[in-house]
């Protein structure tokens, strides 16, 4: 791990977005006038940088079918749930029906900093401001994904969490 991977881990700090801040992000669908919930984001961020992106699909395609609940808690509006399976990739917003895998759940300008790629997605929870619960290489499966999404790159694996190992 380098330097500069290490010090977004152990120097987290939560921080809100300024005004209109998802107009600025080209992988979000056009026409939004709002502050988008955390399906339309995550949808956007899916459509908009991992479809396209080959290390992401291959990432993707390794991954074994698992259901993700993530859970947001936004400053003005309830806390907001969408499922998430990966391969296949399905994304709904609410509870799943079936007991999830994993279950993440963090405030919303964490996750649209984790989505963007300038926050890494286990920053918030080393910190306390989020936990996780169930599937710990589900988690890693995600993590990967979305680091392949925004950076392009994955982080290697310890030979004991291969990706996509149930």
């Amino acid at each position: 791990m380098d330097e500069k991977e290490v010090k977004s881990e152990i120097d987290y700090e939560y921080k809100e977005m300024p005004d209109e801040w998802w107009q600025e992000l080209d992988w979000i669908l056009p026409g939004r006038d709002k502050e988008p919930t955390v399906y339309e984001l995550f949808h956007d961020m899916m459509i908009g940088s991992i479809v396209g992106n080959p290390i992401a699909l291959e990432v993707a395609s390794k991954m074994v079918p698992r259901i993700i609940l993530i859970e947001i808690e936004h400053p003005k509006r309830e806390i907001e749930y969408i499922r998430v399976m990966i391969n296949p990739t399905d994304i709904k917003p609410g509870i799943p029906d079936t007991e999830p895998d994993l279950i993440i759940h963090m405030q919303y300008y964490d996750f649209v900093r984790i989505l963007t790629g300038d926050l890494d997605m286990m920053a918030p929870i080393w910190a306390g401001n989020g936990w996780i619960i169930g599937n710990l290489t589900c988690g890693l499966d995600l993590r990967d994904l979305l680091d392949a999404s925004t950076r392009n790159d994955v982080n290697p694996r310890p030979n004991m969490w291969p990706l996509g190992s149930p």
